[in-house]
């Protein structure tokens, strides 16, 4: 089989061209002047004629060793590719006459490729793709350490969340949120379960997005004793209520308690997760927040 050397030194265009075209030229040109001379021109005034005959020098020159150039680069091209095309038919048939070999390194690609790709997305999903949120490179998660027990990373509570809003400079908005699942109920009575994030009113503005529909949380929705609102993501709008724009005003139920539709998310957006398809009020204030419970996230910007 050609080495890769070889295939290399085919592939690089070759030297020799402008030598050639001047030795062509060269002899051309003295064939001619002897013809001259043969008619009884001297050597001199043959020479002159041939050249006077051939017309400007430098332009046949340049021209020449242009099209020779052109030339022996696509002969060089087709014998790399014959090369190519005779190494594949090589290979091909060794590879047919040990099957065996042909499997295990069929399968060694297969999972090699597979593995690869796999790793490259999860990087390219966590590491390398920017956040889908103005600004990315401003938001930040708020955990909290707990020394006591060492455990690092820990949800926050409802009132830790209200300590940072107190006590944090560094952030221009807090926003908290959690994530579980509810019952959404429509006009056919069918129940279905689905993945809801409870947010505070903030949170639209800390991951600077607005709906496509409607509008966001307002602050006086996000109180205990305010009558209930939700926000569907923009699968849940396609696909449940059939992209219908007047859906904003509509009551729905949610874990049997009446919700009135305010808003449809972005429909990019995806957060907490692709799966979540309700943003619902936290209704959570600093007089009913407690302590004890870890169960919250904080962002901030």
């Amino acid at each position: 089989m050609t080495s890769w050397r070889e295939l290399w030194r085919r592939i690089i265009p070759s030297r020799t061209v402008e030598p050639d075209v001047d030795d062509e030229l060269r002899f051309h040109l003295e064939g001619k002047a002897e013809e001259l001379m043969a008619r009884g021109m001297s050597p001199g005034e043959a020479r002159a004629e041939a050249r006077r005959r051939f017309g400007n020098w430098d332009e046949v020159e340049a021209a020449t060793r242009r099209y020779a150039r052109q030339r022996a680069r696509r002969e060089e091209r087709r014998a790399v590719l014959d090369t190519l095309l005779h190494d594949l038919r090589h290979a091909f048939r060794a590879l047919v006459r040990n099957r065996g070999f042909t499997a295990v390194v069929t399968l060694t690609l297969a999972v090699g490729i597979g593995a690869t790709t796999a790793i490259f997305s999860v990087v390219s999903g966590v590491l390398l793709r920017p956040l889908p949120f103005d600004a990315p490179e401003r938001l930040v998660i708020v955990w909290q350490n707990d020394r006591a027990t060492g455990t690092t990373r820990e949800a926050a509570s409802t009132a830790d969340y209200w300590d940072f809003r107190e006590r944090i400079r560094s952030f221009s908005e807090l926003a908290m949120y959690a994530t579980g699942s509810v019952n959404l109920t429509r006009d056919d009575g069918e129940p279905r379960r689905l993945a809801a994030a409870v947010v505070t009113h903030t949170l639209d503005d800390v991951l600077g997005i607005r709906p496509a529909l409607g509008r966001g949380i307002a602050p006086r929705e996000d109180r205990p004793d305010a009558g209930r609102v939700a926000l569907l993501s923009h699968r849940l709008w396609r696909t449940e209520f059939e992209g219908d724009p007047e859906v904003m005003g509509r009551t729905v139920r949610v874990d049997d308690e009446p919700v009135t539709v305010i808003g449809v998310l972005p429909e990019d957006l995806d957060f907490p997760d692709g799966e979540t398809d309700l943003w619902l009020p936290i209704g959570e204030t600093p007089a009913t927040s407690l302590r004890e419970r870890h169960w919250v996230r904080v962002i901030g910007r």
